[in-house]
């Protein structure tokens, strides 16, 4: 059996807002679908069927596993809010 000092372990005011954050992962409700106009109709993709979304010159696109791009109305830091971190990470492409 172990014995550790109390005062080794992280204090309480650190741990807790990390908590907090991990049980929020789980807690919001995240964006399933987006709606995106194709030709002359609209077309609805689950998020599971998209594979990243990507800017270029101002545009943002999802992309699906079809290998296609449909550009939508929304940014990035948008899309860091309504979508599931677990889902998607963001990066950047140096060229």
């Amino acid at each position: 059996m172990e014995k550790h000092r109390l005062s080794t372990y992280p204090k309480k005011e650190i741990l807790e807002p990390k908590i907090q954050d991990f049980k929020n992962l789980f807690q919001k409700q995240y964006k399933h679908r987006f709606k995106v106009k194709v030709d002359n109709h609209f077309s609805t993709f689950n998020v599971k069927d998209i594979t990243f979304f990507k800017s270029e010159n101002g545009t943002i696109c999802l992309n699906t596993f079809n290998g296609k791009g449909y550009p939508i109305e929304y940014t990035i830091d948008q899309l860091n809010e309504i979508l599931n971190p677990i889902d998607f990470l963001e990066s950047t492409e140096n060229k």
